[in-house]
């Protein structure tokens, strides 16, 4: 079956390896959204896209002339380990006319809203997230091409635009041209769009996957393996990767949602990744997962339960033009430094937290510092600890309103016996020599429901694991 798989992909790259060119060697003209129409730009993205196709499909010899450009965002080391830490405060999922958001944006209009803070908010930092079944064709798959008229329609059609016909590395310009050294950070990435097994973002990565063609619609270990693949071959060994709103059915398409088959499906155990099956191999490369209120904690938990090591973002996933605005859920990362190797680092490490847009009034996000032992362990660390040894879990907040409660959930507590917070802020906890433990904070509500014993959390952290 291998080879059968390795031949194909070999016969049909011979058919195109002559007209391709490849992605580093991208015309700039053919990567801005502002330049005059260049017909050179199309058969080049046509061959390039067409061997891509092939490619996801099984890596084979003639696949290099496909290779994308090292975007520089992978480190295996701490680039600024003397810098004091600082919480960044920004958004993750974005999406424009690249997939199917608004049918007349581009990548750059999401990054300069967050830059600038047009619709509200100024950020630190902006992940973006087009659908990767998007990348390698020019229409944007927005509703409004259908309902919106001619006009409408022959927009998203995107034929004379020639960023769109080079959308991933041209995601990658915008994302450096809208960064302003030692002030706004833009990354690009892209959302693995598997409707059987729910959606995953990739960061950071060289690569992307079009799960539409590569086989990933029958087993999540397609996409597993392709984690683990060399970056030279094709791989994503360089991306990082969240769970995306967790708790969706399965889907056959992106339209078939809410049908009675979606429920069979679920019966079958495949659903949010295989019930979030841990795979060791990859815990490295999958660092967070989406909370964006409701039953997202239980899925946390569980994932945690699994053995997961995953951190808590909150995620626009925005489809319109109003990113960056306070009324979406926005992301905390705790880094040295504001270069794309800063983030990557501290997203590597888990110092994530999920704030909710109930507490963004203002467009000021509060701050959790969550740590162990008088600070020498911050939230996202794996802890070397004896069975049980006592530690001292504590807890700082800035910016929260006055009837704000916080509690600590861990695997022992499970959501049934949380262990509020007191005044001072530290609570003692004795491990067994494997456990996690994450912070919660309620806001509103009923006050004679504990916090954390419930769904309705406004912000939650990573956790800190004693191993």
């Amino acid at each position: 079956m291998r080879a059968a798989r390795f031949v194909l992909p070999a016969l049909l790259l011979g058919a195109v390896a002559v007209p391709v060119t490849t992605a580093r060697a991208a015309d700039d003209a053919c990567l801005s959204p502002d330049s005059q129409f260049a017909p050179t730009c199309v058969p080049e993205a046509a061959a390039l896209n067409l061997a891509r196709q092939v490619c996801d499909y099984e890596y084979a010899p003639g696949c290099d002339l496909t290779a994308f450009a090292d975007p520089g965002y992978a480190v295996d080391a701490d680039p600024n380990p003397d810098a004091p830490r600082q919480w960044m405060v920004g958004a993750v999922h974005e999406h424009s006319g690249y997939s199917d958001g608004d049918i007349r944006s581009v990548p750059r209009d999401y990054f300069e809203a967050a830059r600038d803070g047009t619709n509200g908010m100024v950020l630190d930092f902006l992940f973006s997230s087009e659908h990767s079944d998007n990348a390698s064709i020019t229409p944007t798959t927005n509703a409004e091409c259908l309902t919106g008229g001619p006009d409408a329609f022959v927009t998203c059609g995107h034929f004379t635009d020639n960023s769109f016909y080079w959308k991933w590395p041209a995601t990658l310009k915008q994302a450096t041209e809208s960064s302003v050294t030692g002030g706004f950070t833009g990354i690009r990435g892209f959302e693995w769009t598997n409707d059987v097994y729910n959606h995953m973002n990739v960061f950071f990565s060289t690569n992307f996957r079009n799960v539409k063609v590569d086989g990933s619609y029958l087993s999540m270990q397609r996409m597993w393996e392709w984690l683990q693949t060399p970056v030279a071959e094709g791989g994503g060994a360089d991306g990082l990767v969240t769970f995306n709103h967790p708790g969706s059915n399965p889907k056959l398409s992106p339209f078939d949602g809410g049908f009675p088959h979606t429920e069979v499906l679920a019966s079958t155990g495949i659903a949010n990744w295989n019930e979030l099956e841990y795979i060791p191999e990859v815990d490295a490369r999958v660092v967070g997962m989406e909370i964006n209120g409701g039953e997202d904690i239980a899925y946390y938990v569980q994932a945690l339960q699994n053995g997961w090591h995953i951190g808590a973002v909150a995620a626009e996933d925005h489809h319109g033009t109003s990113w960056a605005s306070p009324s979406m859920h926005k992301t905390l990362i705790l880094t040295g430094g504001r270069t794309p190797q800063d983030y990557y680092w501290a997203f590597s490490q888990r110092r994530t937290v999920a704030v909710h847009n109930d507490l963004l009034a203002g467009g000021v996000a509060p701050t959790i510092d969550f740590t162990a032992d008088g600070g020498a362990h911050v939230l996202g660390s794996r802890v070397d600890a004896e069975p049980g040894s006592t530690h001292t879990l504590s807890v700082s907040t800035a910016g929260l309103p006055t009837d704000a409660r916080v509690a600590l959930i861990g695997s022992e507590a499970g959501q049934t016996a949380p262990i509020p917070v007191p005044a001072d802020g530290s609570v003692e906890v004795t491990t067994d020599g494997d456990d996690w433990w994450f912070a919660v904070v309620c806001v509103g509500g009923d006050a004679s429901v504990p916090c954390g014993s419930d769904t309705n959390y406004s912000m939650v952290t990573a956790p800190i694991w004693f191993e």
